[in-house]
């Protein structure tokens, strides 16, 4: 659905995305987890000719793309319905179901406030749905959780799971923070000072790496029980193991009762400096 080969951008003599390389599948939700300046927004950028770049951005002849950049810039003194009639004249949509857009989204009650009296979580919602007025093939959404309450949190996630998981779209998701993209992500890639390092895990089969010391008077006999279901990676005083989120949790369970320290606990708690370590 989106190819890119060898994509690179530079900005102000800095490169920003080096010799980029994937394959985004159709109808896959890939979450792209990076700390911030790692080249995330530029590589949506890229994907939508909005920068300058090498290399090649190849989709399906005649997708559409429906994006969320950023900050979500609509007119200010606008309302939320004029703001998005607007936009779609701009792309040659009419006689568009707007109530029924606004109620998808939970901003009925919304749609005549001015845009500059939305909260936060309204703003990005109306973003959401400019991104989905066309039925888009893919969607790119740059961090659509960022900045947002624990409310706004839950009724995002809600809406990507129904509107573009449910739908079987093609989408990209970018966040720096791992439990995020945990929520909806079939794939997580990693991406780092603009160098896409790969595959992280598939989240509906989540993988994550607990990294242990053991302290000197542990007995063998009690790292060998962990060889199974957790598959151990290196069997030494400090060795990293894998297994799902539940086996995972079991695992470091029994590491807290035999007084154990763990480093590095569960995928849930994994942060971009723990996977420097992977």
């Amino acid at each position: 659905m989106i190819d890119i080969q060898k994509l690179s951008v530079s900005y102000k003599k800095q490169q920003t995305l080096k010799d980029l390389t994937y394959n985004f599948k159709a109808g896959q939700i890939y979450g792209l987890l990076g700390p911030n300046g790692s080249g995330k927004t530029t590589l949506f950028k890229a994907i939508l000719n909005l920068v300058p770049y090498s290399g090649s951005v190849t989709t399906l002849k005649k997708s559409t793309i429906g994006h969320l950049i950023e900050y979500p810039g609509f007119y200010a003194n606008l309302t939320c319905q004029e703001n998005l009639s607007l936009h779609a004249s701009y792309i040659n949509l009419f006689d568009l179901d707007f109530s029924h857009m606004f109620n998808k989204f939970n901003l009925s009650e919304e749609k005549e406030k001015k845009f500059k009296n939305l909260s936060l979580g309204m703003k990005q919602r109306l973003g959401l749905i400019r991104a989905m007025m066309n039925n888009p093939d893919i969607i790119l959404l740059d961090e659509p959780t960022n900045g947002l309450d624990p409310i706004g949190i839950k009724d995002m996630r809600e809406i990507i799971t129904r509107e573009i998981k449910s739908a079987e779209r093609t989408a990209v998701i970018s966040s720096h923070m791992l439990h995020e993209l945990t929520a909806f992500a079939d794939t997580l890639i990693l991406i780092k000072d603009g160098v896409l390092i790969g595959h992280l895990f598939n989240s509906r089969d989540p993988y994550g790496l607990v990294s242990v010391n053991f302290i000197e008077k542990t007995d063998t006999e009690f790292k060998k029980q962990f060889q199974h279901p957790v598959n151990i990676l290196k069997t030494d005083i400090d060795f990293k193991i894998y297994g799902n989120y539940e086996e995972l949790s079991a695992f470091y369970s029994n590491c807290e009762r035999h007084s154990l320290e763990s480093l590095y606990v569960t995928v849930m708690n994994l942060n971009i400096q723990g996977m420097k370590l992977l």
